[in-house]
């Protein structure tokens, strides 16, 4: 549901794994969703229960569709996802009272530490689901996370680099797409560029159809919207918006932010992008924007003013002890009005300095790295160099061999119906979506 995404500090006084628990129908007599089941029975938050109805068929009605959800204040979308999966499979068996079993076992679950496994199973013993609780201050790996998968498979290099710059600007940032769990983990995928920031503004997964309206709002934000709707809004006057659609890998800007965003933090996010030995099993790709984020940001205790009471953070300090190129960029953050992400980000560092708690996280040991290792401006231009020349081989090459690509192209094309027939025929029917 719209919503600021919530980070694990926001998170520290849940007292259960979920407030409630929901499947969600179409009311064809009424003409709206209604809610079939939830637990617990006595969950009476009129509000809540409230938009869990209006954000369920994003889409528009459909009596052959039901939704499961989960409401929560955990920032485990990854988890939640998983759970959502287990539960439809018992409830696709019939299994009612398994069904109830489990969602008692699991709200009446102590919350389990970063780490540690969390154990959801039926009074009897049976449909038992294991689970490791994520760590929010380590970084995902696409391996582990389906979200980050989901994003690196459907958002080419160049357009990563563009949405990471509009986000550092926080632009009004549209996603679309034909499928919704491509969609929503996007969305969520997203989010984490700015990490260990959060994105403060408004943030909803998926955009119903009767909340387009809400596209014309003046704040930034960060929305998935499903083709369908985006094309019957396309007579409201949105202004200037970043669009990604990950059906026709392209992003439209009003805006070009990268040419904003210094070269050296371009090649810098670019050569980290492109020198992780195995992207998959590690977490590279999350920590080619966190090392990049700590190229612009990491100096911020540059900016810190001590006194006998208490530290305080003084902006235009900070600007002034980073390289000249770097001043224009960080000026047109920090402003009178600074982006809010990175505002968030010095308060909780402050609160944390001026409690006298420790900050070792990886951004820290990130940054501690980077100014033991001073980077060298040469080897991001030579590489920057080789980028280009390769490009330049890769067409004459292409050239050379057009006649073969017209052979394979009509091989692909086979290729991507078959796959079309999988991926959105039946079985995708069954697909649980997580609208957060």
């Amino acid at each position: 549901m719209a919503s600021r995404n919530r980070c694990y500090a926001c998170s520290k006084d849940v007292a259960t794994l979920f407030d409630v628990f929901c499947e969600v129908g179409a009311g064809l007599e009424c003409g709206g969703a209604v809610i079939l089941q939830k637990y617990p029975d006595d969950f009476s938050d009129e509000h809540t229960l409230k938009s869990i109805t209006q954000f369920s068929f994003p889409c528009g009605l459909d009596e052959s569709f039901r939704y499961m959800l989960l409401f929560s204040g955990l920032p485990w979308a990854s988890t939640f996802y998983k759970i959502l999966n287990h539960l439809s499979t018992v409830m696709n068996n019939r299994a009612v009272k398994e069904l109830e079993s489990l969602l008692t076992c699991a709200y009446h679950t102590p919350i389990p530490g970063p780490g540690e496994t969390l154990i959801i199973e039926s009074g009897l013993g049976c449909n038992k689901l294991e689970l490791s609780v994520p760590d929010c201050t380590r970084l995902p790996t696409l391996r582990e996370d389906k979200f980050m998968l989901e994003f690196y498979n459907a958002v080419p290099e160049k357009q990563m680099i563009a949405l990471y710059a509009s986000l550092l600007k926080e632009r009004r940032v549209i996603f679309t797409g034909r499928k919704l769990s491509q969609l929503s983990s996007c969305i969520f995928a997203a989010a984490t560029l700015l990490f260990p920031m959060h994105w403060q503004n408004l943030f909803i997964p998926v955009l119903p159809a009767d909340l387009t309206d809400m596209l014309m709002a003046p704040m930034p934000y960060l929305v998935g919207v499903p083709k369908k709707t985006l094309r019957s809004a396309k007579q409201l006057d949105v202004g200037e918006i970043v669009v990604i659609d990950v059906d026709e890998r392209t992003l439209q800007a009003s805006h070009n932010d990268v040419s904003d965003l210094p070269t050296e933090a371009v090649n810098f996010l670019r050569h980290q992008l492109r020198s992780s030995s195995d992207m998959f099993l590690s977490d590279g790709l999350a920590r080619a924007f966190l090392r990049t984020n700590v190229f612009l940001f990491g100096g911020y205790r540059l900016g810190l003013c001590h006194s006998s009471s208490s530290i305080t953070w003084d902006r235009e300090k900070f600007v002034q002890s980073q390289r000249a190129n770097l001043q224009p960029f960080l000026r047109s953050l920090i402003g009178q009005d600074g982006v809010q992400y990175l505002e968030r980000f010095i308060e909780e560092r402050l609160e944390a300095l001026n409690q006298g708690r420790p900050i070792d996280d990886e951004f820290e040991r990130e940054a501690r790295l980077m100014e033991s290792k001073p980077l060298k401006t040469s080897q991001l231009v030579r590489e920057n160099a080789n980028d280009m020349f390769g490009a330049l081989k890769d067409k004459v090459h292409s050239i050379a061999v057009s006649f073969q690509l017209q052979y394979v192209s009509y091989i692909t094309y086979i290729l991507q119906y078959v796959s079309y027939i999988f991926n959105d025929g039946a079985f995708s029917r069954n697909t649980v979506h997580i609208y957060s």
